[in-house]
């Protein structure tokens, strides 16, 4: 009876043993994105800059391409094409400049990865801008002058 439980355990410590190992493998994900905001804080008129670091965890080599986001952003990576060994990694620099006209605030940037057109995985960049771009103060100062010009008017037009 003794030798039956001893087995019986034993075999359920295996089960549950073989269970995890295979869970954790494929918990794993094929590549390991990971991103380092070098400066992400910038005023209107300067480039936030990041490094994405690729990790191919697959037994096969990895063709990545890094598409620049479609807006009105000016967006850089460099490189924009990698080639990743089994278990390599490679880091790439990406530098992102605001439009002309912005307002402060943070902007969240999307980026995707594909390998032989297929999404493998994506990533927002968040770019906190610190101040309005000059456009925009000259903006709100020309509309706060044509205001006062036009309270101006009204009070001469009431004298008349």
């Amino acid at each position: 009876m003794r030798k039956a439980s001893k087995l019986l355990l034993l075999s359920f410590v295996l089960l549950i043993s073989i269970s995890a190992m295979m869970f954790s493998s494929s918990a794993v994900p094929e590549l390991l994105v990971d991103v380092q905001a070098i400066d992400s804080k910038i005023q209107s008129n300067e480039v936030a800059q990041y490094q994405i670091e690729f990790t191919n965890n697959k037994e096969e080599i990895m063709e990545l391409n890094l598409p620049t986001p479609q807006n009105n952003w000016d967006i850089t990576i460099r490189p924009y094409m990698l080639t990743l060994k089994p278990a390599e990694s490679k880091v790439v620099d990406i530098f992102i400049a605001p439009p002309k006209v912005i307002k402060s605030g943070v902007y969240s940037i999307f980026f995707k990865f594909t390998e032989e057109n297929q999404q493998i995985d994506y990533k927002y960049l968040h770019v906190d801008i610190l101040e309005n771009s000059p456009v925009i103060e000259a903006k709100v100062n020309l509309i706060e002058e044509v205001e006062v010009q036009d309270s101006r008017w009204t009070l001469f037009a009431d004298k008349l």
